[in-house]
């Protein structure tokens, strides 16, 4: 048997019943509204009247039949009062209400609840968080002190009830020489199981309080003595194959831990599922093969066969030579300094791509208004002549021929640069409007 099995993996069985359970909501949900105020005042008659009276037992079988938890019991000739422990499988979280209307007993919180929620479902605090012999010690100390019985359930976890039990744990057996078996099996009229393998513990109240009602059968079995050469160990294993023997199920090894990695695994594999299915992607298509391009071969270069022309700079600004804005920024600084020659505008445009970076150049005289002449190579091909760069009268008084020595001679002389070329425009625009 695979550990799976133990647990139900779904609420709700699917087919025809699911069908009937959807039909039901609609009344499921006013039961449910109205069961939470019926069960408030179950819950404050539980707290005022004494916890092991009859009136207290018969009160409540009323109330929790209105809830919707129908108990029903047989074997009751099996049950010994001197017996101080009584063990239960665990297939729901109200199994211990079931049994209390039946065999009224006290059960340790083995499940580290808060104290109000232990206290408000009949838990009682033995010290189960302090270690297994603290909570051997304490109960054994009640059971001392207490005619009433102790109640544990020593799966230490929910089942199904339908496929095995967990193995039990030993702590239940080292209180006496003897236990009380108790068999708990329930039915529901809908496809609803009582428990879910990742549910939680207010899920499941919900649940109960949802559906018709749930019919609780509780069978005593005779109670089964320790012997002498038995270990706890035997004795706990020879308990859970007589249970499990009157439920028709198996007495499985598996324990409450793998009961707790096993969900671990379940929701990380749930969870990779679900982020692979977001994820995945439909496959690529196969690439195709496209036919191979012939290419012609290139012929050799012949020997009188010049190279080609390297790369220019200036060549890349060919879209806007073509479209026209080089040349509207040209005229724009040659209406300004009309004695610039035009090769020399275009050259640092294309390397400021501003009309008022170029002519700041040229007025402060970072390049020469004049073209360079083109070099000369001489016959024998490996020297050059050095660039003689003039310039025109015109526009020597827009530059200074040295460098002043103060800051103050410095904003002066760019001043009088300023002037000059205001004064020079203005002319030259109104020697445009006189021609007009």
């Amino acid at each position: 048997m695979e550990l799976r099995e133990l647990f139900n993996e779904q609420r709700i069985e699917s087919g025809g019943s699911a069908v009937l359970l959807a039909l039901y909501s609609p009344i499921g949900l006013i039961l449910l509204i109205l069961r939470i105020f019926i069960g408030i005042h179950v819950f404050v008659i539980s707290s005022l009247l004494p916890k092991f009276s009859l009136l207290r037992r018969v009160i409540l079988r009323v109330l929790q039949g209105i809830l919707g938890f129908i108990v029903t019991s047989e074997g009751s000739k099996n049950h010994d009062e001197d017996v101080t422990m009584v063990v239960a499988n665990h297939i729901s979280v109200f199994d211990h209400v079931a049994l209390n209307l039946i065999l009224p007993c006290t059960v340790p919180n083995v499940w580290n609840f808060p104290k109000f929620l232990s206290w408000s479902m009949g838990f009682q605090d033995m010290g189960a968080n302090q270690g297994r012999q603290s909570l051997v010690n304490n109960v054994k100390q009640y059971c001392a002190e207490e005619k009433h019985p102790v109640l544990a359930f020593p799966e230490g976890s929910v089942t199904s009830g339908r496929a095995g039990l967990l193995k039990y744990s030993v702590w239940p057996f080292s209180v006496g020489q003897s236990v009380q078996p108790v068999c708990i099996s329930a039915h529901r009229p809908i496809a609803a199981s009582l428990s879910h393998i990742s549910s939680s513990l207010w899920l499941d109240i919900m649940w109960f309080l949802f559906v018709p009602f749930t019919l609780f059968h509780v069978k005593i079995l005779p109670v089964m003595k320790k012997r002498e050469s038995q270990t706890v160990e035997d004795f706990a294993r020879e308990v859970q194959v007589a249970m499990a023997t009157e439920l028709k199920v198996e007495a499985t090894k598996f324990t409450s831990q793998d009961k707790a990695e096993y969900i671990k695994r379940r929701t990380v594999d749930s969870s990779t599922t679900e982020s692979a299915a977001v994820t995945k992607l439909p496959p690529p298509p196969p690439p195709s093969d496209p036919a191979p391009i012939k290419t012609p071969p290139t012929p050799p270069p012949s020997p009188t066969q010049k190279e080609p022309p390297k790369f220019n700079f200036r060549q890349s600004w060919s879209e806007k030579e073509t479209s026209g804005e080089l040349e509207i920024m040209v005229r724009q600084v040659k209406e300004v300094l009309c004695d610039t020659d035009e090769t020399v505008i275009r050259e640092d445009l294309v390397k400021t791509n501003s009309v008022d970076a170029t002519i700041t150049n040229i007025v402060e005289g970072h390049i020469s208004p004049e073209p360079s002449p083109a070099p000369t190579i001489e016959e024998t091909g490996n020297a050059e002549s050095k660039d003689n760069v003039t310039t025109s009268p015109g526009a020597q008084k827009f530059y200074d021929t040295s460098f002043a020595k103060t800051s103050k001679e410095r904003q002066q002389s760019l001043l009088e640069r300023k002037q000059a070329l205001m004064a020079m425009a203005r002319k030259h625009y109104q020697s445009k409007d006189g021609d007009k």
